[in-house]
């Protein structure tokens, strides 16, 4: 069962969160050298913006690492502390009162055997793509377009169309290493 989530103009949503937290860090970084001002103010929606883009990605990891980097931001500019903490508890209640059932249906996705299941099948096919070509990799960027070569049943495992057409590894190390190889792996 698949759900609706935000992916801006990626196709993923970690991509899209991870772009999110990149383009916050530098705005906080601004945020934190100009004086009071209009810009300063419009970078501050800019990030509040972003954290929206965060929390409706229903990306689990982008939860987990939005409280840290706000614990950061407070941390670095304690002048912030109060709207950095008021702006994330608005944007939790404001999406429990717009959608209930928002946090609900992306914590069941923990629940559901198939995410196992589909880490299961990325895995071997990505442990399988890295070992058909070990030494220079497939090619940066590449694991999308050739994982489904090596995906197959396993055990009572069988790869969806989703798993096929769209998915990917869900682990960092085995995408590079099937990408760029051993080399480029030690170098990374």
């Amino acid at each position: 069962h698949l759900y609706k989530r935000a992916t801006g103009s990626f196709v993923t949503p970690s991509t899209y969160v991870l772009t999110l937290f990149v383009g916050m860090i530098f705005i906080f970084y601004q945020i934190r050298h100009l004086a009071p001002s209009r810009e300063r103010s419009a970078l501050i929606v800019i990030l509040i913006i972003g954290m929206i883009g965060v929390i409706i990605s229903q990306n689990r990891a982008g939860w987990l690492v939005l409280p840290v980097l706000i614990a950061i931001m407070v941390y670095m500019e304690p002048a912030l502390r109060r709207w950095l903490v008021g702006i994330f508890v608005f944007l939790v209640f404001i999406s429990i009162v717009l959608r209930p059932d928002f946090f609900a249906q992306s914590l069941n996705r923990l629940k559901e055997a198939r995410q196992v299941d589909s880490r299961i099948t990325m895995g071997v096919a990505g442990v399988e793509l890295f070992l058909a070509k070990p030494i220079w990799g497939w090619g940066y960027g590449t694991y999308d377009l050739n994982d489904w070569r090596f995906m197959r049943t396993i055990g009572n495992i069988e790869p969806t169309r989703y798993e096929i057409s769209q998915a990917t590894s869900h682990n960092t190390y085995l995408t590079i290493a099937s990408e760029v190889g051993i080399v480029g792996f030690l170098l990374y």
